[in-house]
């Protein structure tokens, strides 16, 4: 994870620090959490946390359920091919392997305040295999509130607001743009629930990517 993400480089000092009583006080979807490397901060009236942990996004249940599961997609995929029933079959018992570990590697970011409250699951091999996440946003008809983990080559992000009557109320487009700290960025938006369009920029000013909303 520190290979895409350099803030996870170094333990957490100071006030970015999350003690493990925060940890045992917020509902992270994550086992094994390396809690050193966790943090928090705060903008806009919203605290974020990013922790990153071995498992993510994948609550243990009892052998049982994973038996069951199994047994069930082995009915559903009994009418394939063989080959094809093999490969897929194969697949769901890797996948099943993965959630009795807990989940795979990654990192959540979650916010709280401010009348919102969301949580994103961002996996290493997300990170890897789509390094720019539109996370869109998340709120009601007063405010809407985006957090992006961000890879190390992304300097800045521009977030733009389209025009709307409802919910909530835009008169006309607003376009925002923040820098990356510590490969995050925190959008905070008061008047309309709707999520932003996104672009992901370098130092230099090029676009990396760039998400579109209809």
């Amino acid at each position: 994870m520190s290979s895409l993400l350099s803030v996870l480089g170094q333990p957490a000092s100071g006030q970015a620090r999350v003690s493990a009583a925060v940890i045992s006080r917020v509902a992270f979807d994550a086992r094994d959490i390396y809690v050193r490397y966790a943090r928090q901060g705060a903008t806009d009236g919203i605290t974020y946390y990013l922790v990153p942990a071995a498992h993510v996004g994948h609550p243990l249940l009892p052998a049982r359920c994973y038996t069951q599961r199994l047994a069930d997609f082995q009915s559903l995929t009994a009418s394939l091919p063989a080959a094809q029933r093999r490969n897929a079959r194969s697949w769901e018992r890797r996948m099943i392997g993965v959630a009795q570990t807990g989940g795979p590697p990654g990192v959540e970011i979650l916010t709280e305040g401010a009348g919102v409250g969301t949580g994103r699951i961002v996996t290493l091999e997300q990170l890897r295999a789509h390094p720019y996440n539109d996370v869109g946003g998340g709120g009601n008809n007063k405010i809407t509130e985006t957090a992006l983990v961000v890879p190390d080559n992304v300097a800045s992000v521009t977030a733009r607001y389209s025009a709307q009557n409802y919910p909530g109320r835009v008169a006309h487009p607003v376009t925002v743009t923040r820098a990356a700290v510590n490969n995050l960025v925190v959008f905070v938006f008061r008047g309309a629930w709707d999520p932003p369009t996104l672009t992901y920029r370098s130092a230099s000013g090029a676009s990396l990517s760039s998400t579109v909303r209809p």
